[in-house]
């Protein structure tokens, strides 16, 4: 299971690195992190229409990353920055 993991983190360290921004002056409301999350989900449910397994798996992980994102969001209350998001992308 730790290779699942594994991809949710890259996937994380993936989206800070396109997004950026920094909880508290550039904090995402719950409405964006909603919007994000509904649009990763419809992309989930398109590939599982289409038979993608390859492109399932990879919305599941993106799915999973936004989750995690937004809990990071509420747990630090918008006040403490982000990992540096090389710290999950350079992980082997």
């Amino acid at each position: 299971m730790s290779h699942i993991f594994d991809a949710v983190e890259r996937e994380r360290g993936r989206q800070d690195a396109k997004w950026g921004g920094v909880p508290g002056v550039d904090r995402r409301d719950d409405h964006t992190y909603a919007a994000v999350l509904g649009e990763e989900f419809g992309e989930v449910c398109k590939a599982w229409l289409e038979r993608d397994t390859a492109g399932l798996r990879t919305e599941l992980v993106r799915v999973a990353a936004v989750a995690i994102a937004w809990i990071e969001e509420l747990d630090n209350t918008g006040l403490a920055p982000r990992p540096s998001a090389c710290t999950r992308c350079l992980r082997p």
